[in-house]
């Protein structure tokens, strides 16, 4: 699959929960092939985009279109229908000097989780892309950010790393937390991470995505199954799964009505001076009792990567329309 100008983050890492004591499961069933059933416009120009996207339950779409990876912000959100967008961006006393990583609650809020030497906050957004308001996280220092997830009630799970003082002495650690939304730590999850070795993975790929649920709970992608937490840091249950081939990897975790979707990336490399061919498939489960509901292959000439999960509308991918930026919605029923 060609992701055009969409360029993926590459972030060091380990999976949380991450469990290495066998080789992953493989379903040997075909996939159902998903090819587009419909096309819409945005009314916005074509733009890139660093890292994952993300949606909240209405179809808005959220990017990163920050000039190059590693830089966050400024943000853009474009309503599912294409027509309406708003731009996100800190004001520069906040963006500057600071480890930044960004979310969307379900009911479609959008926040970004800053840090530095002075502690973490937590930035809220209205919807026309302004601030609302700003307040302070428990987070603890020298801890680097990587990816937070939030609830409509304002809940947060927060992943990252600690940093060593002296890293030539002392390994980095992966840190995990919940935290309520005065911003106080509920439960330090950090003794179950694996601790991480970042000068070995720092070229490696993603591991591990999360993502909240309407239903106020946390679902987190780990290597062979989904971890489903409470809003109280307590696991309710653990959703197993089988990969659909050696060489896929579970890159990203979403939520919709009930129903979790797992995107696997398999990526094909000839040579090095040569782009990379990724092949995507993904996986439905039901939420409730981790039954499969569907497997899916995405249409080879399909170039968008994937922008939204909805269990009634399908799966949309990044589209190009002319001179402007669009959407293919991928029904799966």
């Amino acid at each position: 699959m060609n992701r055009g100008l969409w360029i993926g983050l590459v972030l060091a890492g380990a999976p949380f929960f991450l469990q290495n004591a066998s080789s992953p499961n493989i379903v040997t069933d075909a996939p159902r092939i998903l090819a587009a059933t419909s096309h819409v416009k945005f009314e916005v120009p074509m733009f890139g985009s660093v890292g994952k996207t993300a949606c909240d339950a209405s179809g808005r779409m959220y990017f990163n279109v920050g000039a190059q990876i590693g830089q966050m912000g400024p943000f853009l959100g474009i309503s599912a229908d294409g027509r309406s967008h708003a731009v996100y961006a800190l004001p520069s006393q906040l963006s500057a000097f600071a480890d930044l990583a960004w979310a969307v609650t379900p009911g479609g809020t959008f926040y970004v989780l800053r840090g530095n030497s002075k502690g973490h906050s937590l930035v809220r957004f209205r919807d026309d892309g302004s601030v609302d308001s700003i307040s302070s996280v428990d987070i603890p220092g020298r801890t680097s950010l990587r990816f937070f997830a939030i609830t409509d009630r304002g809940a947060l799970y927060v992943q990252g790393y600690h940093i060593a003082q002296d890293p030539l002495k002392e390994p980095s650690r992966s840190f995990a937390g919940l935290f309520d939304a005065s911003g106080k730590l509920v439960r330090d999850l950090s003794d179950r991470a694996p601790h991480v070795d970042l000068a070995a993975a720092q070229f490696g790929p993603i591991d591990g995505d999360v993502a909240a649920g309407e239903d106020g709970q946390f679902y987190l992608l780990d290597t062979k199954r989904v971890i489903v937490l409470n809003a109280a840091g307590e696991v309710e249950k653990e959703l197993a799964f089988e990969i659909p081939s050696e060489d896929a990897r579970a890159v990203r975790v979403d939520y919709s009505k009930g129903n979790v979707s797992i995107i696997f990336h398999s990526v094909h490399r000839i040579s090095p001076s040569e782009p990379a061919n990724v092949t995507v498939r993904a996986l439905i489960l039901n939420a409730q009792t981790g039954e499969p509901r569907g497997r899916f292959a995405f249409d080879p000439n399909t170039t968008g990567s994937v922008l939204c999960f909805d269990a009634q509308e399908g799966y949309s991918l990044m589209a190009v329309d002319g001179k402007m930026a669009a959407k293919d919605v991928v029904a799966i029923r």
